[in-house]
Parts: C-alpha cells; sequence; structure tokens
C-alpha cells in the first residue's frame, strides 16, 4: 500500500486588501488606483459610493452590492464621492493566480479562462448573506494593523471562496460589452457626442451612424461611462460652460449659446441645478 502522502499546495501570494472607512464631510484628497491586468473585487458595505474616474465619468456603487473589475490595458485612478458613509473592502488578485488555483474544468465564467485575459470586464452584483456577514466582521473589529493585515488577507481568500461556490453567481459579463467591435462603437459614440456637444444627434441617428441599434448604444454607453448618453452631453455642457465663464471672457448669454441653449433661462436653470449657483454669480 502506498504511503506516500498527498501534498496540496495553495495559495495567492500576491493578494492585496483595503478597507477605506470614510465619515461624510471627512476632508480628503486622496485617489485610489485599479492596477492592470489584476481583478479587482471591491464591496461596498456601507451607503452608496460613487466612483469619480474624472469629470465626465463616474460608476456609483449601491450599498450592498460589489463591482469585478478587470482592465488589462491601463490603470484606472479615481477618487470618492464623501457626501455619505464611505465603506469599502477592496481585493486585488492575479488572474493568473486565480488561473493557477481553480481548476479549468469548473464552471466559473469568462473572466476566469485565460483567453479573457485581453478584454476588459467589470460588472455589479448583490453581496451575497454569507459575504455579508464577513464583510460586518472585517469592518467590526479592531486588532492591531500587524494582526489586521493578516485577518483581512484570511477573510478576503473566504469571500473569494465564498463567490466562487455559489451557484447564483454565474460571473458572467455583460453582454453588451463582451463584443469588443462593440465597446469600439460605443466609444465612437461618446465621441461623436463630445464633437457635437451643442447641437447632438438623437440616439436613433447616432447608434445608426456608428453601427449598433438603440437598446445596445443606451445600455452600453452607461455601463461604460456610469450615465446615459444624453446625461453624459449634459454634464459635459456644464462643465464647458463653468470654465468658459470662469475665464471671465464671456457674457452669461454667450456661454449660454456655445453650448447649445437658445433659451437662456433654460441654461440658467440647468446650470444652478448642476452647481448650486447661477451664472452670472460664477463668473462675477
Amino acid at each position: 500500500m502506498n504511503n506516500t502522502p498527498k501534498i496540496a499546495q495553495y495559495g495567492l501570494p500576491s493578494t492585496k486588501v483595503m478597507r477605506i472607512l470614510l465619515n461624510p464631510g471627512r476632508a480628503s484628497n486622496s485617489t485610489y488606483n485599479i492596477v492592470q491586468k489584476k481583478v479587482h473585487f471591491i464591496f461596498n458595505a456601507a451607503d452608496k459610493a460613487t466612483l469619480e474616474f474624472g469629470p465626465f465619468y463616474q460608476r456609483a456603487l449601491q450599498s450592498g452590492h460589489y463591482f469585478i473589475i478587470y482592465n488589462p490595458e491601463k490603470d484606472l485612478e479615481f477618487s470618492l464621492n464623501q457626501d455619505k458613509q464611505v465603506g469599502l473592502f477592496w481585493i486585488e488578485l492575479e488572474l493568473s493566480e486565480l488561473h493557477e488555483c481553480i481548476s479549468r474544468e469548473e464552471n466559473l465564467g469568462k473572466i476566469f479562462e485565460p483567453d479573457f485575459a485581453k478584454k476588459i470586464y467589470y460588472k455589479e452584483y448583490s453581496i451575497p448573506t454569507n459575504v455579508e456577514l464577513i464583510l460586518r466582521e472585517i469592518f467590526e473589529h479592531d486588532l492591531p494593523m500587524h494582526l489586521a493585515t493578516i485577518y483581512d488577507t484570511g477573510k478576503s481568500l473566504e469571500i473569494i471562496s465564498l463567490l466562487l461556490a455559489a451557484d447564483t453567481n454565474d460571473f458572467l459579463s455583460c453582454p453588451f460589452l463582451n463584443d469588443e467591435e462593440i465597446m469600439r462603437k460605443i466609444k465612437q459614440a461618446k465621441d461623436i457626442l463630445v464633437s457635437h456637444f451643442a447641437a447632438p444627434p438623437v440616439l436613433a441617428d447616432l447608434a445608426k451612424e456608428v453601427g449598433i441599434n438603440e437598446f445596445q448604444l443606451k445600455s452600453g454607453f452607461k455601463q461604460i461611462y456610469g450615465k446615459p448618453p444624453y446625461q453624459f452631453v449634459l454634464e459635459y455642457k456644464m462643465s464647458h460652460a463653468k470654465q468658459l465663464l470662469e475665464s471671465g471672457k464671456y457674457l452669461v448669454h454667450e456661454v449660454a449659446d456655445q453650448v447649445g441653449y437658445t433659451n437662456i433661462s433654460h441654461f440658467i436653470e440647468a446650470f444652478k441645478k448642476k452647481y448650486g449657483v447661477t451664472p452670472k454669480k460664477l463668473s462675477s
């Protein structure tokens, strides 16, 4: 009888974890970096969090939800909107290590297949109850830093194992963003909107111009840029108007005309709704 011990080696040596806990109104200029070619699990254990990647791109993460993000092309830097309590638990993993630790025979979704490593992936999911309990333990413990690092890292691996074992979590990516050609066309649509922001085309015409249907355009645009196309255009208009007014070179009616408003009262109303002050007060 062969008594040779069976030895299985496990481990994710490059696992990184981060707890981000910010109180409402707390001043902070911190930025965070989603490193390319790594899988990021970002869990929201507090109020709705808004990840701001720039003036025109932000993603809201609802309370009790989490993101899976993988970008093979570039790092993504973001800041956090701190109007409310922010409580995020962030796990960063090497995709290659997941490939080594997870059997290829299991049906774990496209993001864990090596062939998927060249594609952008991000999606939002609801946090399962068993993972919520672990997150509560993570945010409630008061261990010293050297022990908290060990504790949080161990809990992060427990979370990943539970997610992978859950029958309800299929890790499927957005059906409109799986196709790189559709993604390219949505980005093309965004460029067209920016180029013609003062008089943007209607969605039906825009979809036809880039070669996709209107439903794909609206759904994919919101997935990539965090908001519908016309909300994106409106915020772009307001940001551009603000820059013009702050330059001190233009009157309010001139700025309104440049950003596509024929009715100045509509411009003033939209501007005040966005920034809380009238255009005249900002420029004075």
